[in-house]
């Protein structure tokens, strides 16, 4: 998504600018979903203010407009930006949490390993 919107920082054609608007609402459909899935992860709701949270939401539900005859609709584009974003920092916190919870995971394994070998031994 970072480099579909490239182009919202260039001055370009009205008609290239649809081009690329239209190649934009192409790939996302697909980020939509992505982040429809991010967002019903359990820690989600957690590390987001429930504002952002609910914004996230209503973009992933609805429609934008971005860009309409010769000129571009600043706030759809900035929930649009907001949203890649945030979309980057749910998945850096989900991919922390997950490596958190192994490495606890097999700190118990290695504080249990010589409890083991120990009840072996007496048993």
């Amino acid at each position: 998504m970072v480099k579909n919107t490239a182009f919202l920082y260039q001055a370009l054609p009205f008609s290239d600018i649809e081009s690329k608007i239209s190649d934009l609402k192409t790939s996302e459909e697909k980020f939509k979903k992505h982040l429809a899935v991010l967002l019903e992860l359990p820690d989600s709701k957690d590390n987001l203010e429930q504002g952002l949270f609910d914004s996230l939401v209503s973009y992933t539900n609805s429609e934008q407009l971005y860009f309409y005859v010769d000129r571009y609709n600043e706030e759809n584009l900035k929930t649009l930006l907001s949203a890649i974003s945030m979309s980057k920092n749910l998945l850096e916190d989900n991919h922390f949490a997950k490596k958190k919870c192994l490495l606890n995971f097999m700190l118990v394994l290695d504080d249990n390993k010589g409890k083991d070998s120990m009840v072996n031994v007496a048993v």
